[in-house]
């Protein structure tokens, strides 16, 4: 609503169309990637902030997915992540 640019990344598990149905009806704008592949479809240092939510996610990153994710942050950027707690 105040001109912000954003990007959401999902898979084919996430439901894209769901998301961006969800963007839509609340008239907001956002741009849907898929990410299904091992490099994210972004150049390097696109993003001031990534946001990762794992928390429903099979397996955690690999190292090669998280150095995908901090390379497209650019400097002095900020990932955020959202993970399962180790211990219940």
């Amino acid at each position: 609503r105040h001109g912000m640019s954003v990007t959401v990344g999902t898979d084919a598990a996430d439901w894209p169309g769901v998301v961006r149905d969800n963007f839509n009806r609340a008239n907001l704008r956002a741009e849907v990637a898929d990410l299904s592949g091992p490099r994210v479809p972004f150049a390097d240092a696109s993003f001031d902030v990534v946001a990762l939510n794992a928390l429903y996610a099979p397996a955690l990153p690999t190292a090669e997915r998280a150095g995908e994710l901090f390379r497209v942050l650019r400097p002095g950027g900020k990932l955020i992540g959202l993970f399962p707690a180790f211990y219940d």
